[in-house]
């Protein structure tokens, strides 16, 4: 008796064969879940047919009985009947793998008691063995791009199969392929541009450090879904000196990322710190200096215009006394441009002015002649003088005057010559002097005049000039000097021209002959002295008391 395959998978069919020697009959069945009977005189028989509905282990029996109906010998076989094998979950760690890197694969089965695993395309892993569930996975590399296929084949005891098979991608890896700024080095306060081109990438950010805090994030290009190369350009602009650092990271559809980093300096922007001259105004055809400072400079271009001519370049970037030449005038403008080692310009002027060199145009006296004690007018004209000043000396005279155009009265006090210089001098100081001289000539002073004959005399003055009276008083002609006085006397000091002053005497009469006396008024200038009339007083008397 033979029963083939012992094991089978629910639903499929099991043979059963027997022989029997001296049998007349044989009974044949098979219990649940198989199902199969004969009864019947064909004892020998090959491939009848075993069907199986159900789960579970059974035997199929054979009994042959000869004709006497005597029961001579049974037999059985066990039937395992077992479940149909299945593949029940493959799963993978991710769905996008980046190519060179390992997924991990994990599957799950029923019914198996082996199962053999074969992954292809880009990724590469096989396996065959009785580990029928992997919850925890098993690494699967890759090379190249492209889809990964795995298999996996699940049998059980009775050699029956069932297959499934799940798929990955493998992507290539990012790269950043430029990662670069237009300018290495910039000045504060201008913009670099960054340009960068990443491939493979879903997402890709630009992060700065140091002098710039700038970011950027984008995403990358794709055409039918395949990602295509992507470029960016933009301006990152630093908040202060010093070295800004940026990286880029580009990631790609998988989560695999790549940074690149670039670096660019700021440097400070020039500037003009102080332009200024030796002098704001300055005599046109003479000379002016400039002088320069700068920041963060290391070239000047300096010019001069206008009046004023001068130029300049090179890295002389603080200067003291650069000669200016003049001509003509006006202003004069002098520009300053510093440069950085980048090339970034800062521009400043500054102005001086060029004026006319001072002149005088006349100087005179009116009259040009004039006696001692009396005045001329001295007058002055000048061209190109923002003040004059005159002062004069000789003859007594002491007068001083201010003033570009005026003139001024002269005094004098005695014969001689008086001289009167004036001193003109521009906006630049530069000056220019003149001078002009008048005659003094003396004064013939002559006596005063006086009236006769009484006590108040009266003296006249009768020089064109006034006269300056010396002495002046009462004199004895002759006799006794003890009646008489002066009682008011003003002819003192300087007597106007034509003026007159008075001498009143008091003349008593004396007591006796021997006290009779004579006695006259009298005044003394330059000229002389006058004398008023004779006054006599007599007494007849012989003897005095």
């Amino acid at each position: 008796m033979t029963l083939t395959p012992a094991t089978v998978t629910v639903g499929s069919n099991a043979a059963l064969s027997w022989a029997t020697s001296g049998a007349a009959t044989v009974n044949v069945s098979c219990g649940a879940p198989a199902s199969y009977s004969y009864s019947g005189s064909t004892v020998n028989y090959s491939g009848a047919v075993v069907t199986t509905s159900a789960v579970g282990q059974t035997t199929c029996g054979v009994t042959a009985s000869n004709a006497a109906g005597q029961q001579s010998a049974t037999n059985s076989l066990p039937l395992n009947v077992v479940a149909a094998p299945a593949v029940t979950g493959i799963s993978f760690g991710a769905t996008t793998m980046t190519s060179g890197g390992s997924d991990y694969m994990s599957w799950s089965t029923t019914g198996a008691t082996s199962v053999a695993v074969s992954c292809t395309g880009a990724g590469s892993y096989s396996y065959s063995g009785t580990t029928v569930n992997n919850p925890n996975g098993s690494p699967v590399p890759t090379s190249g791009t492209g889809t990964a296929t795995c298999t996996v084949t699940a049998t059980n005891a009775a050699g029956t199969t069932a297959t499934s098979s799940s798929t990955f991608q493998v992507i290539a890896a990012p790269s950043v392929t430029t990662n670069a700024f237009t300018a290495s080095t910039i000045s504060l306060g201008a913009s670099d541009t960054f340009n960068v081109t990443v491939a493979n990438a879903a997402t890709f950010s630009l992060s700065c450090s140091g002098a710039s805090n700038y970011s950027y994030s984008g995403t990358g290009l794709s055409y039918n879904g395949v990602l295509q190369p992507t470029s960016v350009s933009g301006p990152v602009t630093p908040t202060t000196t010093g070295t800004t650092t940026c990286t880029v990271t580009a990631v790609n559809p998988a989560g695999a990322g790549v940074s690149s980093t670039s670096t660019f300096q700021t440097i400070a922007a020039p500037s003009i710190t102080g332009i200024t001259f030796g002098a704001a105004n300055v005599t046109t055809g003479g000379s002016n200096t400039v002088n320069w400072s700068t920041a963060n400079a290391t070239s000047v271009a300096v010019s001069c215009t206008g009046t004023g001519s001068y130029s300049y370049s090179g890295t002389t970037v603080n200067y003291n006394g650069a000669g200016v030449s003049t001509s003509g005038t006006g202003q004069a403008t002098c520009t300053v441009t510093a440069s950085n080692a980048v090339g970034t310009t800062a521009s400043a002027a500054n102005t001086f002015q060029v004026v006319a060199a001072p002149t005088i145009t006349a100087v005179t006296f009116s009259p040009t002649s004039v006696s001692a004690g009396t005045a001329s007018t001295f007058g002055w004209r000048t061209s190109g003088a923002t003040s004059g000043s005159v002062s004069c000396s000789g003859a007594g005279a002491t007068a001083t005057a201010t003033g570009i155009n005026s003139s001024v009265s002269v005094g004098t006090t005695t014969a001689g010559t008086a001289t009167c210089t004036l001193t003109a001098v521009n906006a630049a100081g530069t000056s220019v002097t003149g001078s002009a001289s008048l005659t003094v000539t003396a004064v013939t002073v002559v006596a005063f005049n006086s009236n006769n004959g009484t006590n108040t005399v009266v003296f006249t003055n009768p020089n064109a000039t006034p006269a300056t009276v010396t002495a002046s008083g009462m004199r004895f002609v002759s006799g006794f000097d003890g009646f008489a006085s002066v009682s008011s006397n003003n002819c003192t000091g300087s007597i106007a021209a034509g003026g007159t002053c008075t001498i009143v005497l008091t003349t008593l009469t004396p007591d006796c002959k021997p006290d009779n006396y004579s006695v006259e008024a009298y005044v003394t200038d330059a000229g002389g002295t006058a004398y008023g009339a004779v006054i006599s007083k007599s007494n007849s008397r012989t003897l005095c008391p």
